[in-house]
């Protein structure tokens, strides 16, 4: 026996205790027909496009259907209108109309969710809800389940995929209509074998920013149970799964695994989250299945190319040889966005990849070979295979990520072999549940042929922003990255481990060019700024400081005086000492060269000025780095000369002595000449003549 509603008589109810007949049953359908005008007909067409009540399947089984199969659906149910719901209704709904060709495929994943119109499924009580109560109130939530052969859907053509799905029935506004829709794709029977490589892309935007500070908790969110990275771990355990692994993305989850803490806009707060970081890092050194590398902290090829910044990508270069577990590894390139030209294909060809994932949905060839790049594979994969659909919202959950995946595999072109691309929660969890009789998993090792065919493709230039990406790196983004990468250089110029320096500049580089900061200008603007910042503390006198006496007498032409380096830092630093004077002409002091002061402690040396002259005259003491950075203010000091002129009136006074004595023996020697003139009188001449050969 067949109940209508107390309230709608479009509401169908079936009284399981009660066995009916097959013509009975008929002669009830064909009544209902006659007269609700619905059952099996097809669906009333949603009102202005608005469903109130949002459907989300949730389940799907069996994945693939075949002959003799039983479909179930399970889903949610939410009422989003603000208005109760009279009489509410969940019905399994399909079209049989047969999706034959990859192009009836492409338009039933952007048709109207209205269109085809198909029919609700009445003809056995399992296609249909009678639990919901005879209101579903105003943002009110359930959950149901509805089923059917395939007898009953109608299902027939062998190699098809069919549009299967949810509709709810209720009173709404006053009148008995479909309050909420939901469909989704099946395939239908056997297809030709096709090969699948499953490649987990394990990344993350860089946030660690010093030891054990991260400028924000997004990687905690991303290592909980439920988030992105502990999904996609969990799908690169399964077999013949290919891991894509960010040497950064490790760096930051073992410093997570100790003592760190987090800025948020109270201030720094310790991180708490150390046992899902160990979690995490355990499983992934558990893994053993295919590994790759990905180049560190993901760079914007596109970027850098744009903007005529190439040089940059020497920092990713040096930080991806820093992580021992990854060194070894073969390089994969991921393109952002999936795009690439040839330009940016022959950029990330200097990393020396083994393989280059790009997305050109109009190439049906999974790998191929590139004269910009000729000792990498291009690996071509399709992010739309995982996008969901068709409508209406949601389309992107893992059911309907799963369901369209296997119909587009389904209907694959030649040859039948596929790459996808994990990086999102729900693509995760769809790979994890994906299952057909004529599916094959190959890893990505496996799978790139030893001799690619030539790219298809024609490496065409990217689409402007806004169309299917948010655009690369803005040139102020690139802009302050070379300005921390300059920063790091005087600082790599001012610690005497130079080396140690130069692989933590690189990271920081590195970093700042990740593709990742893509339409993050103000955010990655503060992070780059933060990290500058914290750097010129290094070079504005604090931790690194000049100390001399500002007042110094010379006693002399030279002189010497003390000049005191303290350097505050844990590492050691080389510096030098540069002196200016008012009057160089008349005061030098020649640099002190460059010398090690080793970290905590203080290092005294003598500066040597010489003067030419008396004279008081200012003199700058600048403390700078081997390359002439200025380290903090220049420390300004009198130097007073006031015995210059010493020397001078020394040899004025022994010049003096040898005129007076030269003098004194004169008049000696022409006294005695005279002396003896009077002894010889009459000899006049020749006593003259003697007196003339004294003086000479």
């Amino acid at each position: 026996m067949i109940a209508a509603s107390r309230t709608s008589p479009s509401r169908v109810r079936f009284r399981h205790s009660q066995r009916l007949s097959r013509p009975f049953l008929a002669a009830v359908l064909a009544g209902l027909v006659l007269v609700l005008g619905w059952a099996g007909t097809p669906a009333a067409q949603a009102e202005d496009g608005v469903n109130p009540v949002r459907i989300e399947l949730t389940a799907l089984t069996p994945s693939t259907l075949g002959p003799g199969d039983t479909l179930s659906i399970s889903g949610t149910i939410t009422n989003t209108s603000g208005a109760d719901i009279a009489t509410p209704q969940v019905l399994l709904w399909r079209s049989e109309a047969p999706l034959l060709t990859r192009q009836d495929l492409d338009a039933a994943l952007v048709s109207e969710q209205t269109s085809p119109v198909g029919s609700r499924v009445i003809e056995v009580p399992t296609a249909y809800t009678e639990d919901l109560g005879e209101v579903f109130a105003a943002g009110a939530s359930a959950t149901f389940t509805v089923s059917a052969s395939v007898d009953v859907l109608g299902f027939n053509a062998d190699g098809a995929a069919y549009l299967v799905g949810a509709q709810m029935r209720g009173v709404y506004e006053g009148r008995n209509q479909t309050v909420g829709r939901a469909r989704t794709l099946v395939p239908f029977g056997n297809a030709d074998p096709v090969t699948l490589t499953t490649v987990v892309q394990l990344d993350s935007r860089p946030s660690l920013i010093e030891d054990g500070v991260f400028v924000d908790g997004h990687l905690e969110e991303e290592l909980a149970a439920e988030g992105r990275l502990r999904q996609l771990l969990s799908a690169a355990s399964g077999k013949d799964v290919s891991v894509l692994i960010d040497p950064s993305l490790l760096e930051q989850v073992r410093a997570m695994t100790g003592k760190y803490r987090v800025r948020t806009d109270e201030g720094l707060v310790d991180g708490t989250q150390q046992a899902n970081a160990k979690a995490w890092l355990a499983d992934y050194q558990a893994l053993t299945g295919d590994r790759w590398r990905l180049p560190y902290a993901q760079p914007d090829f596109l970027a850098l190319t744009t903007h005529e910044k190439p040089k940059l990508l020497k920092a990713t270069a040096t930080a991806q040889k820093s992580d021992p577990d990854t060194a070894k590894l073969p390089l994969a390139v991921v393109a952002a966005d999936g795009q690439a030209d040839r330009a940016v294909v022959k950029l990330a060809a200097t990393l020396d990849p083994r393989a280059l994932l790009l997305s050109d949905p109009a190439t049906a060839a999974p790998f191929g070979e590139s004269s910009a790049a000729p000792d990498a594979t291009l690996v071509n994969y399709d992010p739309a295979y995982l996008s969901g659909g068709p409508g209406p919202e949601p389309l992107d959950t893992a059911l309907q990520a799963r369901q369209r995946l296997l119909s587009e595999l389904f209907f694959a072109d030649a040859p039948r072999s596929r790459v996808v691309l994990l990086d999102s929660v729900p693509a995760a969890r769809a790979v994890a549940t994906l299952d057909a009789s004529w599916l094959k998993r190959a890893d990505l090792d496996t799978a790139i042929p030893a001799q690619p065919e030539p790219w298809p493709g024609d490496l065409d230039a990217p689409p402007p922003p806004g169309l299917q990406s948010t655009g690369p790196l803005s040139a102020e983004q690139l802009s302050q990255a070379q300005k921390l990468a300059d920063t790091y250089a005087v600082i790599e110029d001012l610690q005497e481990d130079s080396k140690a320096v130069e692989t933590v500049a690189a990271k920081a580089v590195a970093g700042a060019i990740s593709s990742w900061w893509r339409g993050m200008d103000d955010d990655s603007g503060r992070l780059v700024a933060e990290q500058v910042k914290s750097l010129r503390q290094q070079l504005n006198g604090t931790s690194v400081r000049l100390s001399a006496n500002p007042q110094v007498v010379m006693a002399g032409r030279d002189g010497q005086f003390p000049i005191s380096v303290t350097n505050d830092l844990k590492v050691a630093v080389t510096v030098q000492v540069v002196f200016t004077a008012d009057n160089p002409q008349r005061l030098q002091i020649p640099k002190i060269k460059p010398f090690k002061v080793g970290a905590g402690e203080s290092v005294t040396l003598n500066a040597a000025p010489h003067a030419s002259s008396n004279g008081t005259y200012a003199v700058q003491a600048q403390l700078e780095t081997t390359s002439g950075e200025s380290i903090g203010k220049a420390k300004a000091i009198t130097v007073s000369a006031s015995n210059v002129g010493k020397a001078g009136w020394i040899l004025v006074i022994g010049a003096g002595v040898v005129f007076i004595g030269g003098t004194v023996l004169r008049i000696r020697q022409v006294r005695r000449g005279e002396s003896r003139g009077g002894a010889l009188a009459g000899a006049g001449p020749d006593v003259t003549g003697s007196t003339t050969e004294v003086d000479e």
